[in-house]
């Protein structure tokens, strides 16, 4: 049976607990933690299998799930990993995330596709020991496996594929130009899965050609059975649209060959895009008028026209060399690209979350819908941090923190991310917070929360600038803020700034003038040195200031 769409179901395995245990040995009275890490969960991996040409084997098992890891025990002992679960899939699969219908991987050129990460261990209580916290009787949950209902969907890789209404010959032909050998006959739907069939053109040269059951008029709306491979041509480099030009079955052949593309077009406009080469079949039962007159309406139309009669043979070379000349033109069979889950979907089943306070300072929180987040998080990039934050507070985590009390500075533990604590300050609540932080910053003798404590820290090669940058590194980052300033101002307001710089070139080498001139070239500017500089690039406004006396230059 060809299937060529499932629904499933996939669950990676969750990390092993970390464990929560202390050292026992004779004459020590009282050992310190050494509980061991728990081990990661299994992966869910889809694989490539060749041999495989249909999705049938989704119809009898609908849920994938990995093992998970095993929990840590004493005596630093480590959990073992989980073994991945590996799922076996045609070439051309496409798997998509199933409530959103985003991609996560066109199995094409990709043989291994990681869909479901299998959760990390918890770490064991030999983490938390700290001067303060030398006895810590609490231990990290392993992180959930990852869990997914995805869509798998096969597109057949074919360079070129056969397009017409049933019993049009499409068979004969693929079974005379390839080594296919599909089942014909003269009755409709002879045809119920896609055959395959590559076409040698001498010299290692060849073709992948694909025979589209047929369609008929209103297969986009499911009628017939074409509308159910239709999603085979996506893919297609060429269309071969074949045509019964002798009308042996009381149809006209213009009628046939407009209903097609039409039902192509409700398919999916796209596809009335791609290249199309025609080919007039069963010539031996036409009459030449009958050839003449659909020839002529084809070729009028753009379209390369060629007469065949599959069964003999007659015309196919000519019609195979023209497909293969059209080919070297044609770009490579098309791929999908990777698109981003909504965070709507990732967290559709699913939005609880656990906090846990640990002591004074420190905080475990637990969200099963998390490391779905964190899969497409880089935590070294700040763009990504700053949505995480949003997510955080989106789901209620932050405000349900504040309920339990956490101040700045606490540790916030999730999964295999820590973070201390910093409250944001909005318009409406500042004064509020400045209330409540007063007893506080009379403590300290100093302001602790405000406009006037934002501060940008500026880092070259991962260190702050402010500590190492060198006196002409330190001028050029001003003057980037500066012309930054001055562009954000013009986004903001419509009007350009007119910027000011004194002296800017005395600590500044060639490369670095030359910088700033280039970057002000469009900005209204008034530059005052002391030092030589290139003025070719400067501007028509050049004055020279010498013994009190000033000069264009």
């Amino acid at each position: 049976m060809f299937v060529d769409i499932a629904k499933i179901k996939i669950k990676a395995g969750d990390g092993g607990a970390g464990a929560v245990a202390f050292h026992r040995e004779k004459y020590v009275a009282a050992g310190g933690p050494d509980g061991g890490d728990g081990g990661k969960g299994g992966d869910v991996v889809f694989v490539v299998d060749d041999n495989l040409a249909t999705l049938a084997d989704f119809r009898y098992k609908r849920k994938y799930v990995a093992k998970n890891g095993e929990n840590g025990r004493g005596s630093r002992q480590y959990g073992k990993k989980a073994p991945d679960l590996e799922i076996k899939v045609p070439r051309g699969t496409i798997i998509r995330e199933a409530n959103s219908g985003a991609v996560m991987a066109d199995m094409s050129k990709t043989d291994r596709f990681v869909a479901a990460k299998g959760g990390k261990g918890g770490w064991g209580n030999i983490h938390f020991a700290t001067p303060t916290r030398q006895v810590p009787r609490f231990a990290k949950p392993g992180v959930p496996g990852e869990e997914w209902e995805v869509s798998l969907e096969l597109k057949l890789l074919a360079d070129v594929g056969l397009l017409g209404y049933p019993s049009v010959g499409k068979s004969s032909l693929i079974s005379v130009v390839s080594q296919a050998k599909p089942k014909i006959g003269d009755y409709h739907f002879t045809t119920l899965v896609p055959n395959l069939g590559v076409v040698s053109m001498g010299e290692g040269n060849s073709f992948v050609i694909a025979d589209i059951p047929g369609l008929i008029e209103g297969a986009s709306e499911g009628i017939g059975l074409g509308h159910e491979f239709l999603r085979h041509v996506e893919r297609c480099r060429l269309l071969v649209h074949i045509v019964d030009v002798s009308g042996s079955e009381g149809r006209d052949p213009i009628e046939d060959f407009e209903k097609i593309n039409e039902e192509l077009v409700k398919f999916n406009p796209e596809l009335a895009k791609q290249p199309q080469i025609v080919a007039g079949n069963k010539i031996d039962m036409a009459e030449p008028e009958q050839i003449e007159r659909f020839k002529k309406y084809v070729e009028d139309k753009g379209y390369d026209y060629y007469s065949i009669c599959a069964p003999i043979m007659e015309g196919t070379k000519e019609l195979m060399n023209a497909v293969w000349n059209k080919l070297q033109t044609l770009p490579p069979i098309k791929e999908y690209e990777v698109e981003e889950i909504p965070f709507e979907a990732l967290v559709k089943d699913d939005k609880g979350f656990k906090i846990t306070q640990v002591d004074e300072h420190y905080f475990l929180v637990e969200a099963s819908w998390f490391p779905k987040v964190l899969k497409g998080i880089d935590i070294e990039d700040y763009e990504a941090l700053q949505y995480m934050q949003r997510v955080l507070e989106k789901s209620g985590i932050f405000n349900a923190l504040r309920e339990k009390g956490i101040e700045e500075g606490d540790i916030v533990s999730l999964y295999d991310i820590e973070f201390e604590y910093v409250p944001s300050i909005k318009n409406e609540n500042i004064l509020q917070c400045l209330r409540d932080v007063k007893q506080r910053e009379i403590k300290e003798k100093q302001c602790v929360i405000g406009t006037q404590r934002d501060e940008i820290l500026i880092k070259i090669n991962g260190k702050e600038a402010k500590f190492f940058a060198s006196q002409g590194q330190t001028r050029s980052i001003i003057l980037a803020m500066k012309i930054a300033a001055v562009h954000i101002n013009y986004e903001w307001t419509g009007k350009i700034s007119v910027l000011m710089l004194d002296d800017v070139f005395s600590e500044l080498d060639e490369k670095r003038k030359k910088w700033v001139i280039k970057n002000v070239k469009n900005i209204q500017t008034f530059i005052t040195t002391a030092n030589d500089v290139d003025t070719q690039n400067l501007g028509d406004a050049k004055f020279l200031v010498e013994n009190g006396s000033v000069k264009k230059i």
